[in-house]
């Protein structure tokens, strides 16, 4: 039985971290096609960054920059406001969360009081 879980959560973690590196790949390769001034082919690269993990501001903002020096203004400009609001989305969702443990927390001082 113990065997089993192990091998699950071996493939779970093995399956993320996977998933991850495929990313970060996809981004390495976008980057080396920007400074080779192939940009069509650096936003082949950004775009399957973002089609595999959307939340990654990082090929969002290289995608921004790409458009950008490839003279493609108004879609760099998308960009770099979509990359912006994720960026204050995870502020507020990390502020959010704070108040929810400090609420938790008064409520656990209330009770043993």
């Amino acid at each position: 039985m113990k065997n089993k879980l192990f091998v699950i959560l071996l493939c779970f973690f093995s399956f993320g971290f996977s998933q991850e590196a495929k990313v970060i790949n996809h981004i390495f390769n976008g980057n080396e096609k920007a400074q080779e001034e192939e940009y069509i082919e650096a936003e082949k690269a950004y775009r399957e960054a973002l089609s595999l993990a959307p939340e990654k501001a990082k090929a969002l903002f290289n995608l921004g920059n790409t458009h950008f020096l490839d003279k493609k203004y108004q879609e760099a400009s998308q960009r770099f406001f979509k990359h912006k609001n994720l960026q204050l989305q995870k502020k507020i969702s990390i502020k959010h969360s704070i108040i929810w443990e400090m609420f938790i927390c008064k409520k656990r001082i209330i009770k043993k009081q």
